[in-house]
């Protein structure tokens, strides 16, 4: 078997190799963790044990719910392709990290049976940088209740930031931001999209 490859503008012909075997699964096993870590280079992502990862506290978590239905899902998902983005932890005193955003991976992960999970650590973070940069990554989740957008907008906005900052924060324009936090202070509204 042959086939056409354009090279550096130039077309070369391929030829297959015939001593092409199956892999066995111990051989796949080490393809699929080679391609995993391929996908996350070893000097931006570290190889974590999932039991040494902690959820987010509730306090700084925007999402307040899990649907099991989709955590089942991507556990699933998760067995077939592995993770494939990295969760973003900080290292705690205890030696233990602390997931600054990726609660649903990890959660999925452990579900999936993976002893381990990509994660970029980060060291020296602060509290307010944790709680802002788990909004914003919730934020831009489809998944995330117009409620739990509207308290995450509200939630970006006592913490010191304008109208201004948040679009930044979050790409979103200055009117869906504007809109959002009005929702935000109306408790009949708010109590409707619970």
């Amino acid at each position: 078997m042959t086939g056409l490859a354009v090279v550096a503008g130039r077309s070369t012909t391929l030829k297959a190799q015939s001593h092409q075997r199956r892999l066995d699964r111990g051989e796949l096993g080490e393809v699929s963790t080679q391609v995993d870590r391929a996908r996350h280079p070893a000097k931006a992502v570290a190889y974590l044990s999932v039991d040494l990862v902690d959820q987010s506290p509730e306090a700084r978590n925007s999402r307040q719910r899990y649907d099991e239905t989709s955590i089942n899902e991507l556990a699933t998902s998760i067995q077939e392709h592995g993770v494939l983005q990295p969760i973003l932890v900080s290292p705690k005193a205890d030696g233990r990290y602390d997931t600054i955003f990726g609660n649903r991976r990890l959660l999925a992960s452990r579900r999936a049976g993976n002893a381990e999970i990509p994660a970029v650590v980060r060291d020296g973070v602060t509290e307010r940088e944790k709680f802002v940069w788990n909004l914003v990554e919730n934020i831009q989740r489809q998944g995330l209740s117009s409620k739990e957008r509207a308290d995450s907008i509200r939630a970006l906005a006592e913490s010191g930031g304008g109208v201004r900052e948040i679009c930044r924060w979050t790409g979103k324009d200055a009117s869906t931001i504007s809109r959002w936090l009005r929702i935000g202070t109306k408790p009949e509204v708010m109590r409707a999209l619970e």
